[in-house]
């Protein structure tokens, strides 16, 4: 199999779909799209994530056959037998995240089926109660990144940094422009500017959310390098 050019992890709500969305104008029917569903309990990576591995670095990859790039919600621990020009990805601060995927699930516009999302739904939970849900809670050092080794990517880009240096991410990944993307949560729930500020700037709210997401707040600045 030939080298991929490019392979990009989508973290939800980190402005993924941009870069998803140049890499579509440069790569056309050579992208492969691809989700693991590390934030769903019940997917085979998070069931069975040796056999998971096992199975697809015994494969032959069969669906990366023509294909040049690689982007999705993946585990890119499957793909460590695939040589790749560029392994790229985009992290967010893990509250910053969070409060992001609750209120964009929360809109009844979003029609996808998700157990999370259904549970969250179904239960009714606050903000607080969904954060402190494991594949939330450690959705970067438990699910998405498990026992993977950072420094095999050659581009870790921090979201609060997106805009003022989108051009130069473009350029990094050998993407063409493409129109920046980042308020998607906003477009969908329209008091989530309001609920987000909320949160952010009531102190006893955020150090509650600092102890809960401390893992993931430790591996967000080590890997962009922001404390």
């Amino acid at each position: 199999m030939r080298k991929l050019k490019l392979m990009f992890v989508h973290v939800p709500k980190t402005g993924g779909t941009s870069i998803t969305k140049a890499m579509k104008m440069c790569f056309g029917e050579k992208l492969y799209h691809d989700h693991d569903g590390p934030g769903n309990p019940a997917s085979p990576m998070n069931m069975d994530p040796d056999g998971f591995l096992y199975r697809h670095h015994n494969s032959d990859y069969k669906f990366l056959h023509q294909k040049e790039a690689v982007t999705g919600h993946i585990w890119i621990r499957k793909y460590d037998p695939i040589a790749t020009e560029i392994r790229a990805t985009i992290l967010r601060h893990p509250i910053e995240r969070a409060i992001s995927h609750y209120f964009f699930w929360r809109s009844p516009a979003i029609k996808y089926k998700h157990p999370v999302r259904t549970y969250m739904l179904n239960m009714k939970l606050d903000f607080f109660q969904f954060a402190q849900m494991p594949t939330m809670r450690w959705f970067y050092s438990r699910y998405l990144f498990r026992n993977t080794d950072m420094t095999t990517f050659d581009f870790i880009g921090d979201y609060r940094a997106l805009k003022a240096d989108w051009e130069g991410v473009i350029h990094r990944l050998g993407l063409r422009s493409q129109r920046l993307r980042i308020n998607q949560t906003k477009s969908y729930s329209s008091d989530y500017p309001v609920q987000y500020s909320n949160i952010v700037n009531n102190p006893l709210e955020m150090n509650t959310l600092r102890e809960v997401f401390a893992d993931d707040i430790a591996f967000y600045e080590r890997w962009t390098g922001r404390s």
